[in-house]
């Protein structure tokens, strides 16, 4: 079986989080409605997810590292690029993907660290 070990490193106001996708992390992302692994990735493939929504995918992961944001505070930051705001969505939620038993370290292949920065009116995310 293989195992969830991509982190996820996000720049938030200067200051970088990295973020181990575990269930516990997973589960916390997908509460409420519409806010599945499998809505959200469905969503962004159809490029037709909410800038909110993305925002608050943001949000709650930047908060599961200790952050103190609001998806307003990521909104507010990205100066309302969707795009970009989607793009960031997208690589925390591929992080939440199973690595395939190829690429798992017992055999000696680098992990790829997937990161995310959101460039801003002052920073970065």
């Amino acid at each position: 079986m293989s195992k969830i070990w991509r982190d996820i490193e996000i720049t938030w106001e200067g200051e970088s989080y990295t973020i181990r996708p575990t269930m516990a992390f997973i589960n916390m992302l997908e509460q409420g409605d519409g806010m599945s692994l499998s809505m959200l990735f469905a969503r962004i493939l159809k490029r037709d997810i909410p800038v909110g929504q993305a925002a608050e995918v943001i949000a709650r992961t930047l908060r599961f590292a200790g952050a103190s944001v609001t998806s307003e505070d990521v909104y507010m930051q990205a100066g309302g690029l969707s795009t970009e705001l989607v793009e960031v969505a997208s690589i925390i939620l591929a992080g939440c993907m199973p690595v395939d038993d190829e690429d798992e370290p017992a055999k000696k292949k680098p992990i790829k660290k997937k990161s995310a920065k959101l460039s801003g009116a002052n920073s970065t995310l």
